[in-house]
């Protein structure tokens, strides 16, 4: 089984609860997740590879993280907005 690479979340400059929000789950999930005590079940597997697959191209195309002064309640639309702007379905 592949491991999937959680650090992602962090160099993409994204909080855990903004992650869990993009992948319509819990942000205790998504911390069983990045600390390793669990893994994505396999209905939703596909979906959250895609969408890490999603931010590690935002941060090679620096459209990820986003700047720093950008005030909290615009980052989640921004968020959405690069995530919108892949051409990777996030729900195969």
């Amino acid at each position: 089984m592949t491991k999937l690479d959680f650090t992602v979340i962090e160099r993409a400059g994204l909080t855990q609860q903004e992650f869990a929000d993009a992948a319509d789950v819990s942000r205790i999930t998504t911390n069983k997740w990045v600390v390793g005590k669990m893994n994505p079940h396999r209905y939703i597997k596909k979906r959250i590879t895609a969408l890490l697959g999603v931010l590690e191209t935002a941060i090679e195309e620096d459209r990820l993280p986003l700047p720093s002064g950008m005030p909290k309640h615009k980052r989640p639309e921004a968020i959405r907005a690069v995530i919108r702007a892949s051409q990777v379905a996030l729900n195969p």
